[in-house]
């Protein structure tokens, strides 16, 4: 598992890393494709496509590609669609993975500040905190409308921690994705990645990060608060 590290403030990636968001996010899409005429997206596939954001996710959609654009006014009437359902079904189906709200309560108790940071936009990533009863934990919530750009870039990860009061090197991010690897390693932050998630068929153990952990609660056996590390040195 390797030495514990000193962390000030933690950062998590919210859909694949905390949350299994992908029933709901499964049946909206499927809404919005059957009411454009459009056969129905299988799991597999919108697992890849999650990631970028609804916008994205939404052109993958309608493209069959990771990067296609589809005709402006056909893509605005499915983003329409499919956020309208979306909102009124955010949390039917979706479910913390196990052992989260343990490891946010421990986390919390023993004095680490906790964010998110996400590149789902803000009008779903709070009703989904809340409605699954973990918003209280979090001093900063970062969505992917906060900023200009979304993660992999690094803004995101830096204002989160400028909110906690936080420098990069002692703030950890936890994420599923390569997108998480690449927003923290430019950011200077350290990373580490759920054995879980959603990932586009990647490895977790082959993505570069610090460690790979089975569950949020595992985070706690491989991190010391910063203020200890700060005494230890006196």
């Amino acid at each position: 598992m390797g030495k514990p590290i000193f962390i000030r403030s933690v950062l998590f990636d919210l859909d694949g890393t905390l949350v299994d968001s992908l029933p709901d996010l499964l049946n909206a899409a499927n809404y919005m494709l059957a009411a454009l005429s459009r056969p129905k997206v299988q799991r597999s596939v919108l697992e890849a496509y999650i990631g970028n954001g609804v916008v994205r996710m939404v052109k993958r959609l309608l493209t069959g590609s990771m990067d296609g654009d589809p005709p402006e006014l056909l893509c605005d009437d499915a983003l329409n669609l499919f956020e309208s359902y979306y909102y009124q079904h955010i949390c039917e189906s979706t479910m913390l993975y196990p052992e989260v709200m343990e490891g946010l309560a421990l986390l919390h108790d023993r004095g680490f500040r906790l964010g998110v940071v996400t590149n789902k936009s803000n009008q779903f990533t709070h009703p989904l905190l809340e409605g699954l009863g973990i918003s209280a934990y979090f001093s900063a919530v970062v969505s992917g409308d906060t900023l200009d750009l979304k993660k992999p870039a690094p803004e995101p990860l830096w204002y989160a921690a400028s909110l906690l009061e936080s420098r990069p090197e002692e703030t950890l991010m936890i994420g599923d994705s390569i997108n998480d690897i690449h927003a923290a390693r430019s950011a200077g932050c350290p990373i580490f990645c759920v054995s879980y998630g959603y990932r586009g068929g990647l490895n977790a153990d082959d993505m570069g990060a610090d460690s790979v952990i089975q569950s949020i609660l595992k985070i706690n056996e491989l991190i010391v608060p910063a203020s200890v590390g700060k005494n230890l040195e006196i």
